[in-house]
Protein backbone atom coordinates (compact mmCIF):
# COMPACT_ATOMS: atom_id res chain seq x y z
CA UNK A 1 0.00 0.00 0.00
CA UNK A 2 1.53 3.47 -0.69
CA UNK A 3 1.56 5.54 2.11
CA UNK A 4 -1.46 8.27 1.93
CA UNK A 5 -3.47 5.11 1.05
CA UNK A 6 -2.14 4.02 4.66
CA UNK A 7 -3.12 7.42 5.89
CA UNK A 8 -6.31 7.28 4.62
CA UNK A 9 -7.18 3.86 6.23
CA UNK A 10 -5.99 5.07 9.70
CA UNK A 11 -8.24 8.06 9.67
CA UNK A 12 -11.02 6.11 8.97
CA UNK A 13 -10.07 3.46 11.56
CA UNK A 14 -9.67 6.78 13.76
CA UNK A 15 -13.00 7.84 12.62
CA UNK A 16 -14.92 4.61 13.50
CA UNK A 17 -13.49 4.36 17.00
CA UNK A 18 -14.26 7.97 17.74
CA UNK A 19 -17.59 8.15 16.62
CA UNK A 20 -19.01 4.65 17.69
CA UNK A 21 -15.62 2.94 19.81
CA UNK A 22 -17.87 -0.46 20.54
CA UNK A 23 -19.30 -1.11 17.13
CA UNK A 24 -19.87 -4.55 16.54
CA UNK A 25 -22.36 -6.76 14.39
CA UNK A 26 -22.99 -6.10 10.95
CA UNK A 27 -20.48 -4.16 8.81
CA UNK A 28 -21.43 -3.38 5.05
CA UNK A 29 -17.76 -2.22 2.99
CA UNK A 30 -19.63 -0.29 -0.12
CA UNK A 31 -16.90 -0.43 -3.56
CA UNK A 32 -13.98 -3.04 -1.17
CA UNK A 33 -11.99 -2.99 -4.04
CA UNK A 34 -8.87 -4.33 -2.68
CA UNK A 35 -10.45 -4.91 1.12
CA UNK A 36 -7.79 -3.34 2.98
CA UNK A 37 -10.25 -2.03 5.39
CA UNK A 38 -12.29 -5.12 5.59
CA UNK A 39 -9.07 -6.56 6.88
CA UNK A 40 -8.88 -3.87 9.24
CA UNK A 41 -12.10 -2.52 10.63
CA UNK A 42 -13.17 -6.52 10.99
CA UNK A 43 -9.56 -7.12 13.05
CA UNK A 44 -10.12 -4.18 15.65
CA UNK A 45 -13.78 -4.05 15.91
CA UNK A 46 -14.99 -7.76 15.59
CA UNK A 47 -17.70 -6.76 13.34
CA UNK A 48 -18.52 -9.23 10.60
CA UNK A 49 -17.87 -8.01 6.99
CA UNK A 50 -19.66 -8.10 3.50
CA UNK A 51 -18.57 -6.39 0.19
CA UNK A 52 -20.55 -4.88 -2.58
CA UNK A 53 -18.48 -3.95 -5.56
CA UNK A 54 -19.23 -3.71 -9.62
CA UNK A 55 -16.85 -6.40 -9.37
CA UNK A 56 -15.17 -9.50 -7.92
CA UNK A 57 -11.93 -8.98 -9.83
CA UNK A 58 -10.04 -6.24 -7.04
CA UNK A 59 -10.71 -8.15 -3.48
CA UNK A 60 -9.31 -11.08 -2.44
CA UNK A 61 -10.26 -12.39 0.86
CA UNK A 62 -10.69 -15.70 1.51
CA UNK A 63 -14.25 -16.84 2.59
CA UNK A 64 -15.29 -13.20 1.60
CA UNK A 65 -18.53 -13.01 -0.16
CA UNK A 66 -18.88 -10.06 -2.61
CA UNK A 67 -22.06 -9.00 -3.87
CA UNK A 68 -22.55 -7.75 -7.46
CA UNK A 69 -24.11 -4.82 -6.97
CA UNK A 70 -24.54 -1.57 -10.12
CA UNK A 71 -25.34 1.60 -7.55
CA UNK A 72 -26.89 3.03 -10.86
CA UNK A 73 -29.94 0.66 -11.27
CA UNK A 74 -30.12 -2.23 -8.16
CA UNK A 75 -31.18 -1.91 -4.78
CA UNK A 76 -28.77 -3.37 -2.02
CA UNK A 77 -29.41 -6.93 -1.88
CA UNK A 78 -29.79 -6.40 2.11
CA UNK A 79 -32.47 -6.74 4.77
CA UNK A 80 -33.38 -3.53 6.42
CA UNK A 81 -31.57 -2.56 9.32
CA UNK A 82 -29.06 -5.07 9.22
CA UNK A 83 -26.15 -3.57 9.44
CA UNK A 84 -23.93 -1.65 12.30
CA UNK A 85 -21.78 0.01 10.30
CA UNK A 86 -21.56 1.16 6.45
CA UNK A 87 -18.42 2.34 4.70
CA UNK A 88 -17.45 3.22 1.35
CA UNK A 89 -14.17 5.17 1.22
CA UNK A 90 -12.67 6.17 -1.35
CA UNK A 91 -15.94 6.02 -3.82
CA UNK A 92 -16.32 9.12 -5.99
CA UNK A 93 -18.53 6.94 -8.22
CA UNK A 94 -21.33 7.01 -5.09
CA UNK A 95 -21.26 10.95 -5.76
CA UNK A 96 -19.58 11.58 -8.74
CA UNK A 97 -20.85 8.81 -11.46
CA UNK A 98 -24.32 7.35 -9.86
CA UNK A 99 -27.17 9.06 -11.38
CA UNK A 100 -29.27 8.47 -9.31
CA UNK A 101 -27.19 9.14 -6.00
CA UNK A 102 -29.73 10.46 -3.63
CA UNK A 103 -31.70 6.58 -3.96
CA UNK A 104 -28.34 4.81 -3.19
CA UNK A 105 -27.82 7.16 -0.29
CA UNK A 106 -31.14 6.25 0.55
CA UNK A 107 -30.61 2.53 0.14
CA UNK A 108 -27.74 2.60 2.54
CA UNK A 109 -29.79 3.93 5.72
CA UNK A 110 -32.64 1.34 4.65
CA UNK A 111 -30.08 -1.70 5.46
CA UNK A 112 -28.31 0.48 8.34
CA UNK A 113 -29.58 0.02 11.80
CA UNK A 114 -29.16 2.96 13.98
CA UNK A 115 -25.15 2.94 13.78
CA UNK A 116 -22.04 4.36 11.76
CA UNK A 117 -22.26 5.46 8.05
CA UNK A 118 -18.60 6.60 6.98
CA UNK A 119 -17.77 8.12 3.74
CA UNK A 120 -14.52 9.61 2.21
CA UNK A 121 -13.77 10.80 -1.14
CA UNK A 122 -10.86 11.95 -2.77
CA UNK A 123 -9.64 15.15 -1.57
CA UNK A 124 -9.06 17.02 -5.12
CA UNK A 125 -8.75 20.26 -3.32
CA UNK A 126 -4.87 19.61 -2.71
CA UNK A 127 -2.78 20.16 -5.51
CA UNK A 128 -0.30 17.62 -5.03
CA UNK A 129 -3.25 14.95 -5.29
CA UNK A 130 -4.39 16.42 -8.92
CA UNK A 131 -0.66 16.42 -10.02
CA UNK A 132 -0.57 12.74 -8.35
CA UNK A 133 -3.83 11.58 -9.77
CA UNK A 134 -3.38 13.18 -13.35
CA UNK A 135 0.29 11.75 -13.50
CA UNK A 136 -0.57 8.36 -11.66
CA UNK A 137 -4.54 7.73 -12.72
CA UNK A 138 -5.36 6.58 -9.05
CA UNK A 139 -7.07 7.80 -6.26
CA UNK A 140 -5.30 5.38 -3.67
CA UNK A 141 -2.75 8.65 -3.60
CA UNK A 142 -5.34 11.32 -2.62
CA UNK A 143 -6.10 12.17 1.23
CA UNK A 144 -9.95 11.60 2.38
CA UNK A 145 -12.11 13.85 2.81
CA UNK A 146 -14.19 12.03 5.77
CA UNK A 147 -18.26 12.34 6.58
CA UNK A 148 -19.40 10.18 9.72
CA UNK A 149 -22.89 10.21 11.08
CA UNK A 150 -24.38 8.07 14.35
CA UNK A 151 -27.85 7.53 14.08
CA UNK A 152 -29.03 7.57 17.04
CA UNK A 153 -31.43 5.03 18.60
Amino acid sequence: MALSTDKILGAVLAKIEEMSPRVCGNYLDIGATRGHLIRLVSHKFGVTATACDYTRELIRIPGLKIDLVDLNHDLLPYPEAHFDLVKCTEVTELIEHIEHYRHTIREIFRVLKPGLFVVTTPNILNLRSRVRYLLLVSSAFLAPCMFAKVIAT
